[in-house]
């Protein structure tokens, strides 16, 4: 079975309001949810080992694999923004066995407008497996590692 979320901000770690622990998909698509919000979002990289597997496979061209690859790629860009209590952006979160894709609403610069901004999507996929993410897939190409992540800090 096939599932979609949006705007997921009811399965919150800290602070979380839910009364009962999620379990099997629902608890796969809230640790991913959780480490978007408190990780990649809020540029938390103290927190990457709570998500993250030391032997995470990474399929972005432009990473290595593990936590620590993970570490590698961000830890020296990053400045720690507030832990937020929702997704900064419009998410949908679909999830099958040990599979979570997200889809990510972007608003990019516009190459023939540099003063307007375009809606993009996004996609990420991650394989979970005992409470961490395991597998990471994205539509990222190989290309200047710097440049491509220079966007994603702000």
């Amino acid at each position: 079975m096939v599932t979609h979320y949006y705007h997921y901000a009811d399965c919150l770690a800290e602070g979380d309001t839910m009364t009962e622990k999620p379990t099997g998909i629902e608890a796969n698509k809230h640790l991913v949810h959780e480490f978007w919000r408190t990780v990649w979002e809020a540029r938390r990289m103290e927190n990457a080992h709570k998500f993250v597997d030391e032997n995470m496979i990474e399929h972005n061209p432009n990473m290595e694999n593990g936590l620590a690859g993970f570490k590698k790629a961000f830890e020296t860009t990053w400045t720690p923004k507030p832990i937020a209590d929702e997704l900064s952006t419009e998410f949908i979160f679909v999830a099958e066995r040990d599979i979570v894709v997200t889809i990510q609403k972007r608003f990019r610069p516009d190459p023939d407008s540099p003063s307007e901004t375009y809606v993009n999507w996004w996609y990420d996929g991650f394989r979970v497996r005992d409470g961490k993410i395991v597998e990471h897939w994205d539509g990222r190409l190989k290309e200047d590692f710097s440049d491509q992540y220079e966007r994603a800090k702000s």
